[in-house]
């Protein structure tokens, strides 16, 4: 009776935790709209060409105290 009783409730217990889990395909959607873009000119001091190719990586970040308002 014992055994039975703990693998009926084993299995209740698996089964609230499998409703529990998130799907990968929603966080990546998730992920995808929090993303903004950005446009505009980069400027620099070197005075030599950049080559065609050339990447820029910039980030946005917010650097404002966690328990203060972003200004």
């Amino acid at each position: 009776m014992k055994k039975t009783l703990l693998l009926v409730t084993s299995l209740l217990f698996g089964a609230a935790l499998v409703g529990c889990q998130t799907s990968q395909t929603t966080d990546m959607k998730s992920a995808e709209a929090s993303m903004k873009t950005i446009t505009g000119t980069v400027a620099y001091r070197e005075r030599i060409a950049l080559p065609p190719n050339a990447v820029v990586s910039v980030a946005l970040e917010d650097v404002s105290l966690a328990d203060a308002p972003a200004k």
